[in-house]
């Protein structure tokens, strides 16, 4: 009987110290059309991500879709989508990249509040 209030006082106290993220990511302006957003805390926690999508939207998850991240201070880092090698490249030609390899968040260190949090994150090269 042990073992079940066991698995049962882990998943009680997952979710708790998270707040809903989510935001934009644009560069020079324009929605940035895909890729992931990482939130790091600077303190113990599991960090977060969410999906980059083609509005330039994104929500952050920790644990389960949409639950947010944990609060507190913490960074965030931005990983530009894969982009599909072509079958018929050929050798000696250079690898297709995404128009957003490269790019990282202006401002990379936030703070998360307990409640609703809406980032804006602007990628610079």
């Amino acid at each position: 009987m042990a073992l079940p209030c066991i698995a049962l006082c882990f998943g009680c106290g997952a979710n708790s110290g998270l707040a809903n993220v989510s935001g934009t990511v644009t560069a020079d302006g324009k929605p940035v059309t895909g890729g992931t957003i990482t939130y790091i805390p600077s303190a113990e926690g599991k960090p977060g991500s969410g999906e980059v999508q083609a509005d330039g939207t994104f929500t952050i998850t920790t644990y389960k879709d949409g639950d947010g991240a944990v609060v507190g201070e913490g960074t965030i880092s931005y990983t530009a989508p894969s982009v599909e090698i072509p079958e018929d490249l050929q050798p000696g030609q250079p690898l297709p990249s995404s128009p957003y390899s490269g790019l990282k968040p202006s401002d990379p260190k936030v703070s998360i509040q307990s409640g609703k949090n809406t980032l804006t994150v602007e990628l610079v090269k």
